[in-house]
């Protein structure tokens, strides 16, 4: 009889199993991740016109993805930013950054603002999220209110992969084994083994 994995319930063969029922495992395997591939699903945003940078900060508009999971999810987003430099500001820097939610995600990418030209690179934030309405965009800013920046239209992007991930029941997950009790030692001692 085939195994399967705790939390997609995936089968496979184990080394006891007959050569037909390998076969079968084999053949479940391909069912089980062609139905989860075709879950994953993929939003792609874009900077609709040329945004002139503050030092407030505001969401990009074209760039925000919303959705309403009916199961946790992790989403992968990538944003792309690329920033042009107008008016030369020593120290200051256009800055993009991913927001989940309306908060902030650990990370940044900054166009200097030393010279003229351009800027910026790309982030990847890595999220999960319980079921519910949620929604990401990308937000760019200047870190002082000297020199003249641009967040550039059709340049500034965001994709979201979103991945369905199906809770395990608490018994299946792994690493939730209950580990044994250590008993204590004096400093002294040997440890008992």
């Amino acid at each position: 009889m085939p195994a399967s994995t705790p939390v997609y319930a995936i089968p496979y063969p184990t080394g006891t199993d007959r050569v037909m029922d390998g076969d079968n495992a084999i053949g479940a395997v391909a069912l089980a991740l062609d139905s989860i591939a075709g879950r994953i699903v993929a939003g792609h945003t874009e900077l609709l016109n040329t945004y002139v940078l503050t030092n407030a900060g505001t969401e990009l508009v074209g760039t925000r993805y919303d959705a309403v999971l009916t199961e946790p999810e992790v989403w992968l987003i990538f944003g792309q930013f690329d920033f042009s430099i107008g008016t030369i500001s020593a120290g200051n820097s256009a800055i993009g950054a991913i927001l989940v939610d309306g908060v902030g995600r650990p990370g940044q990418v900054a166009g200097d603002m030393n010279s003229t030209g351009r800027g910026g690179g790309t982030l990847l934030q890595v999220v999960a999220l319980p079921p519910g309405a949620h929604y990401a965009y990308l937000r760019a800013h200047k870190s002082t209110t000297a020199g003249a920046a641009n967040a550039n239209a059709q340049n500034c992007r965001m994709t979201v992969l979103r991945i369905p991930t199906p809770t395990a029941p608490a018994a299946a997950r792994p690493g939730d084994e209950q580990l044994p009790e250590l008993t204590p030692h004096a400093p002294d001692s040997e440890p008992a083994i």
